[in-house]
């Protein structure tokens, strides 16, 4: 949904009225289909009840008309007497002329002994004729439906008989008419009646149909449309009329309805034929559609149209306000404070805008102290640095100062101390005819070895105060790195023998032969290093291991089993005349410059003091200067 944050507040509203209008539209869409399928289906059944309801009543109809044309064709006068002369002629006349006028198919006149006068179809003699000719005259009346095997086929009829009697009361004749269930018949029955189709099914198969005028006679298994299930022919059969309760669609996509009617006479036990009856609903169907559609295309353009007063409004009154407000904001930031937002509301915009002033005048006046304060501060600044660039110059030239002193003092102490150290050698070797007791020779040595140790105090001085004054120049000659490890572990190792520790040197094959630099820094290097780790073990050992790098350069290690860098002195062991023990008793003596100068002068100013150490004793890594 990051999307929809990003977008402005007109299209946020603009969405939301479209979901607000779409999401409800959808949903009576889709009622509206659903309804419609539904109101279809429901149209669909009650428009084949009806029709079916009033099918059946126009069949009883016929019928009634059949026997109210055979009542009044019996008393036709004259009809008794030319059946009992057996005056064909006449019977011929009175048949024609009222076939014309009482929409019979057939007249089929008969004497007392079952003989035909007259047939006026002359379709020939059948055995179901036969049945009711023999009935009648034997006194029954009856009102049916059956079928007559023809030459070109089987024909459904509607059939009445009448008993002709003369005057005497006997039965002289009798009279059979017949309607014939043909296409025209079904025409007839349908006639007025839009989208509906009628088709006789006997013994399961297609006989007649009002929507196939050529068919008829025998009945023919064809294929129809609708197919017409077993279980509704068996109720229509059965003498139940019956209704498909589901619509039903052609291969063409029509949608029908479908109901089934009995077909048999007023006197039968049981049906002859099915009348099936099929309504097309498909104006209905594509009535309903159209309102689907033309629903819509209303509600699209009812979309369109709240969307684009949506949108007027929501310009009118949010997105421009909003737009001045951003503007007026956007003046703000740039710092012109003066300006003022109008406001045209007092809406949540129009107390947003009011909130914007009263922001702009309390940053206007905030922006004015600032300035005050700003110009106060400037001044003070100024006058403090005047001050501090004062006190550097004053600093450095007394740190110059310190320098030149220091390393002056230095050089002029070393040649006394010299001259101590030369004297005090030559009468401990008894030279120049000195000689001395036991005790005398103590004290020399007392007086040497604390010479050499103010000497090597001196130089240390020395070596800091050339480093910081920056006149220590390093030489760049070629000289052995193996060579300068060896006289290393002879000088320490006197010191380790003289502590009782062992010493022990490492050195790498891939070490070069030959490499340029300062030998005397890398050995005061080392030297330090090394009289660091004798000075700080008590027992164990020390060891020296000298190794190439992957950079091109070499490194020093001197690893020792002494006491270690305590964790809270590795932040200032690197400093001057600091130690790890700054107390006034403490063991150990010593300037504490040595570390510091070895940092000094490793190559980058990089050390690894204290970085890896074990639990007890140090491992100090130094990459001297090439």
């Amino acid at each position: 949904m990051r999307w929809f944050k990003d977008l402005s507040v007109g299209f946020k509203i603009q969405i939301i009225v479209l979901l607000a209008i779409a999401v409800p539209a959808l949903i009576v869409l889709a009622l509206i289909v659903i309804n419609s399928d539904a109101t279809v289906r429901e149209l669909g059944r009650s428009r084949i009840e009806q029709e079916t309801l009033l099918l059946q009543e126009n069949l009883v109809h016929i019928q009634e008309d059949i026997i109210a044309a055979a009542d009044l064709f019996k008393n036709t006068p004259g009809l008794q007497d030319a059946v009992i002369d057996q005056n064909l002629g006449a019977l011929r006349t009175l048949a024609y002329a009222a076939a014309a006028s009482l929409e019979v198919d057939d007249f089929d006149i008969f004497d007392a002994q079952g003989i035909r006068l007259l047939d006026t179809l002359e379709s020939g003699i059948d055995d179901a004729e036969n049945d009711l000719i023999t009935q009648t005259l034997m006194g029954v009346q009856r009102s049916s439906v059956y079928t007559e095997l023809q030459e070109d086929g089987l024909a459904l009829r509607n059939v009445v008989t009448r008993i002709l009697r003369g005057p005497d009361g006997a039965t002289v004749g009798g009279l059979l008419l017949t309607r014939d269930i043909s296409s025209e018949f079904l025409n007839e029955l349908n006639f007025g009646r839009d989208g509906v189709e009628l088709s006789v099914i006997y013994d399961g198969e297609l006989m007649v149909s009002s929507f196939a005028p050529g068919m008829g006679g025998s009945a023919q298994a064809i294929s129809v449309e609708f197919a017409n299930p077993p279980e509704f022919l068996a109720s229509a059969m059965s003498g139940t009329a019956a209704i498909n309760p589901e619509n039903v669609s052609s291969s063409n996509g029509t949608i029908y309805a479908e109901g089934y009617i009995p077909i048999q006479g007023l006197d039968d036990n049981r049906p002859s034929a099915v009348l099936a009856v099929r309504v097309n609903l498909q104006t209905i169907s594509d009535f309903q559609r159209t309102l689907v559609n033309s629903t819509v295309v209303f509600i699209i353009l009812l979309t369109v149209l709240f969307l684009s007063l949506t949108r007027l409004l929501t310009r009118w009154f949010i997105t421009q306000p909003i737009f001045r407000l951003q503007r007026n904001a956007a003046r703000l930031t740039e710092g012109n404070y003066a300006e003022r937002i109008a406001i045209s509301s007092r809406d949540e915009i129009g107390k947003l805008g009011e909130a914007l002033n009263q922001l702009a005048g309390a940053v206007q006046q905030r922006e004015g102290d600032l300035k005050q304060i700003n110009e106060t501060l400037e001044r003070r600044v100024r006058e403090r640095t005047r001050e501090a660039d004062g006190a550097r110059r004053l600093a450095e030239e007394n740190n110059r100062l310190k320098s030149e002193f220091l390393a002056t003092m230095s050089h002029e102490l070393r040649t006394p101390l010299n001259a101590i150290e030369g004297f005090t050698s030559i009468i401990r070797n008894r030279m120049g005819g000195a000689d001395f007791n036991e005790k005398t020779g103590c004290y020399i040595e007392r007086i040497e070895a604390n010479s050499k140790r103010l000497l090597g105090l001196v130089n240390d001085f020395l070596d800091i105060s050339r480093i910081e004054s920056g006149r220590l120049q390093l030489a760049s000659l070629p000289f052995s790195p193996a060579d300068a490890a060896q006289k290393w572990a002879s000088q320490i190792g006197v010191l380790a023998d003289k502590k009782g520790i062992a010493f022990d040197l490492t050195l790498d094959p891939a070490l070069p032969d030959r490499i340029v630099g300062d030998e005397e820094a890398v050995s005061k290097m080392a030297l330090n290093l090394l009289s660091n780790a004798i000075k700080f073990t008590e027992q164990g050992k020390v060891s020296l291991d000298v190794r190439a790098t992957g950079s091109g350069g070499w490194q020093i290690t001197v690893r020792d089993t002494g006491i270690g860098i305590p964790p809270h002195a590795r932040e200032y062991i690197f400093d001057e005349f600091r130690q790890a023990d700054q107390t006034s008793s403490r063991k150990y003596g010593g300037t504490g410059l040595g570390l510091t100068i070895v940092q000094k002068l490793a190559r980058d100013g990089r050390l690894g003091g204290g970085r890896k150490r074990s639990r007890a004793g140090q491992h100090l890594h130094a990459h001297p200067p090439l």
